[in-house]
């Protein structure tokens, strides 16, 4: 199965390198026909952001699709390479390619290690980070480029740095526009790539388009008028080069008319650069002669011209200068060999017919042997300077053939786009010559206006997908954020209807248990109160002595219907707390009478258990001693808190009652030396109903009591602190408002609410 799926992974791999190989030239060719001429780059490469987005979304498997995509575009671009200096191209190919390919791993590295694996480019700092990584990724193929370029000699040092600029901002633009295009259409992840397909892709499509036909128009203008100037020179360089030629030969005419003596270099030879000797002869029997001319005069030795003389095609030009009696060439010959190598040929210039009258039987013609090697014609061309001039003849078979210029020049010219060819018949020969350009004219040709119009084109669309990006960052960072506020807001008006409708629910729950608790408390109340009254008619009625036994469970009955009233009465406050019924009216109130009050009333059950009561009120004095609270609930909260201490006090133990002033507060404690509480029994205290694992004690409780009372403290704006010690005793603190003079009433205060009568036995703990 590994196995398997290793071999679809490789083919899938494959896949997309043949696409992106036909990717890379496919998009790579028409930017290559706007480069602005003269120029090897184009102002905007789109195959190096297909190849870097390929690498971010792929991995560096598919890199090798840049490789061969560059081979391919460069055979579609110019073809095979031909001519001696072939491999050298190819190995400038060969080495644009790897370029190529490093380019766009290095970019991926970048943009994968400071982007994320999988840019979303949804953010500013990571469009930012990315935006400076792309120029300089595309640092490592122009640089290998176009240094590749100087060293082979197809590019000048002075024109290299053009070439890496405009390489440079190429691919940097490439980056930048198809990088964008290419994430929208297969970026992963594809929630944040697919929505910009719209707002990203399509207008950059469409503006590169538009630059594309900008720049499209701006390269042919630029073309045409780069041919046009350089038809001017070329034509103005070939008048030049044969006007030169002609007046050399004139000046020989000119001697071979006169009397001129040939025999040494005659002074203006040194004048005429492309006349290499120069004599005269004389042929006896006319055209039909067979034998060879007479060397009569020569500027050099006669020995040598005399082999020259010899050639058959010499004798040949000879024969057709007789018979046409004018100038007539010879076919060339060559000297020299390797790049030394050189081509000359012979003119035949026969004499006027006014010479040829002294001697009827002999004929008398000069020649002048022609290295046009050594003809320079381009210091005239001005502007043309910079210009090759190349000397051909064309063969029988419609060949070219060199005869003066750059080696190789008679060959086709691939690589440079200029190259202009006039025929030249003369002196019977079918002559052509070819100017072709140089780097060094090309250099001179550039117009940087229009490049730089251009350049700002490409910028302009590089800056639109900039703007772009920001702009689909925003917008979905915008996006982002209403779903997020609109998910929110759904859910607080989810969590307001539901805690609405909780509160309905706890309402009518409430009024439900306020029914309840109130009717139960009525039902209960009634027969309880008959309980009572009848337990206590026989517990103190002597008309009929009761046995002890009967006493007993008499008094029972009584003490488990007032526990039985406590409970009703703990809960019915409870419930009135819960619900915010409770009224309460605050005033100020004497302590002493209060603790004396509740002292009183529970001295009797403190004997029963063995418990000393006492009190402790040395602390305050009578203004301190005054509390802001209600009466009847103050009096209600004291009796809960000393009934517990009593009820869970040891046999010959103690409660205190201790009051003192601190600040603006009155503090109440009541401490006993009972049986105390744990850490976990403290955590637990003011849970209702909950007694703390003394459920099956003697002393009986329904656990609502301490609740009742702090709820009762915090309701007269105090708060409640206990302490305790395990096997020790609890000191419960109540701190409330101390009153003030503020506080004294001017009016009669509000009667609190009727409460149920405080009875002896105090309910729960």
């Amino acid at each position: 199965m590994q196995t398997r799926a290793d071999g679809r992974k490789l083919i899938v791999t494959l896949v997309r390198v043949a696409l992106l190989t036909v990717a890379y030239a496919a998009t790579g060719l028409p930017a290559l026909r706007l480069t602005i001429p003269p120029g090897y780059a184009a102002a905007i490469f789109p195959p190096a952001g297909i190849m870097l987005a390929a690498g971010v979304i792929y991995g560096y498997r598919v890199l090798p699709g840049a490789l061969f995509g560059s081979l391919l575009l460069r055979f579609l671009a110019f073809g095979l390479p031909a001519g001696p200096q072939a491999h050298l191209v190819e190995l400038v190919t060969v080495v644009i390619a790897l370029a190529s390919m490093l380019q766009a791993a290095v970019g991926t590295r970048l943009v994968r290690g400071l982007c994320g694996t999988s840019p979303a480019l949804d953010t500013p700092a990571t469009i930012v980070r990315f935006v400076l990584l792309c120029p300089l990724a595309a640092l490592v193929g122009s640089t290998i480029s176009t240094t590749t370029l100087v060293q082979c000699g197809i590019a000048t040092p002075v024109s290299g740095f053009f070439y890496w600029w405009n390489w440079w901002m190429g691919d940097t633009l490439g980056m930048l526009v198809a990088v964008p295009i290419v994430m929208a259409l297969f970026g992963k992840p594809r929630e944040h790539w697919a929505a910009r397909r719209w707002t990203v892709a399509l207008p950059l499509l469409a503006m590169i388009l538009l630059g594309a036909l900008v720049c499209a128009v701006i390269a042919n203008w630029e073309q045409r008028r780069v041919e046009q100037t350089f038809g001017y020179d070329a034509k103005k360089l070939v008048n030049a080069f044969r006007n030169e030629l002609r007046l050399d030969l004139l000046a020989v005419e000119a001697a071979a008319y006169g009397n001129t003596k040939l025999g040494s270099p005659p002074a203006w030879l040194g004048e005429a650069p492309s006349i290499h000797a120069v004599g005269r002869v004389s042929l006896q029997g006319g055209i039909g002669a067979t034998a060879l001319p007479v060397v009569e005069q020569t500027s050099r030795k006669p020995s040598q011209d005399r082999a020259i003389l010899a050639r058959p095609s010499v004798q040949e030009a000879l024969k057709r200068a007789l018979m046409v009696d004018d100038l007539a060439a010879s076919e060339p010959w060559t000297t020299g060999k390797g790049a030394s190598e050189q081509a000359e040929f012979l003119v035949w210039i026969p004499l006027p017919a006014v010479q040829r009258k002294t001697n009827m039987s002999a004929r008398k013609l000069a020649y002048a042997i022609l290295n046009i090697n050594h003809l320079d014609p381009r210091p005239l061309g001005g502007e043309a300077a910079d210009l090759a001039i190349c000397w051909l003849e064309r063969t029988a078979a419609g060949a070219s053939r060199r005869i003066a210029g750059p080696p190789q020049c008679e060959r086709p010219v691939r690589d440079l786009s200029l190259e202009y060819e006039e025929a030249a018949p003369l002196w019977g020969r079918n002559w052509l010559v070819r100017v072709v350009t140089t780097p060094g004219y090309l250099e001179a040709l550039r117009s940087w206006g229009a490049w730089a119009f251009s350049a700002l084109t490409v910028l302009g669309i590089g800056a639109t997908g900039i703007f772009l990006l920001l702009l689909a960052a925003r917008a979905r960072a915008i996006n982002t954020l209403v779903t997020y506020r609109t998910e929110q807001l759904e859910r607080e008006k989810r969590a307001a209807r539901e805690a609405e409708l909780a509160r309905v629910r706890a309402e009518e729950a409430t009024r439900a248990k306020d029914r309840f608790l109130s009717r139960a408390s009525h039902e209960l109340r009634t027969p309880l109160n008959g309980i009572l009254g009848f337990a206590q008619i026989l517990l103190h009625t002597h008309t009929e002595a009761l046995s002890e036994q009967q006493r007993k469970q008499l008094q029972r009955i009584e003490s488990a219907g007032w526990h039985l009233q406590a409970m009703i009465d703990d809960l019915l406050d409870l419930s009135r707390i819960e619900a915010g019924t409770i009224r309460l009216a605050p005033e100020p109130i004497a302590l002493e009478p209060v603790v004396e009050e509740v002292t009183s009333l529970l001295s009797e059950a403190a004997a029963s258990q063995d418990v000393m009561l006492r009190v402790d009120t040395g602390a305050t004095d009578a203004t301190g001693s005054r509390v802001l609270a209600d009466a009847t609930r103050l009096r209600q909260v004291l009796t809960n808190l000393v009934s517990n201490a009593i009820k869970y006090n040891r046999h010959g133990g103690s409660v205190t009652i201790g009051t003192r002033r601190e600040g603006d507060q009155i503090v109440i404690t009541v401490s006993d030396t009972g049986q105390g509480m744990s850490a976990s029994q403290l955590a637990e205290l003011f849970q209702p109903f909950n007694r703390l694992g003394r459920e099956s004690g003697p002393v009986q409780g329904t656990g609502l009591g301490l609740v009742v009372t702090r709820n009762l403290v915090e309701l007269m704006n105090g708060r409640m602190e206990v302490a305790s010690v395990e096997g020790q005793g609890t000191s419960i603190a109540v701190r409330l408002p101390a009153a003030t003079a503020a506080d004294e009433p001017t009016v009669p205060p509000v009667p609190s609410e009727d409460l149920s009568p405080l009875h002896e036995h105090a309910s729960s703990r």
